[in-house]
């Protein structure tokens, strides 16, 4: 989905002065520095395990009360 996002906005800024998320990819090295960017898939991806871990260590809790 973010791919086809990306497109989207990538065609449209070809009709705009300045290519704000051209100059943006430029600056992140087009994503081959992982110290400058970090694919958003995986940081999506994370957020709900840390929530499953953190709800499931709640409910432990619960039940060793």
């Amino acid at each position: 989905m973010n791919r086809a996002k990306f497109k989207v906005i990538h065609e449209m800024e070809n009709h705009l002065p300045f290519k704000a998320f051209d100059a943006e990819w430029e600056a992140v090295e087009h994503g081959r520095n992982p110290k400058k960017y970090r694919p958003y898939t995986n940081i999506e991806s994370a957020v709900p395990r840390v929530f499953m871990i953190l709800h499931g260590l709640l409910l432990i809790a619960q039940l060793l009360r």
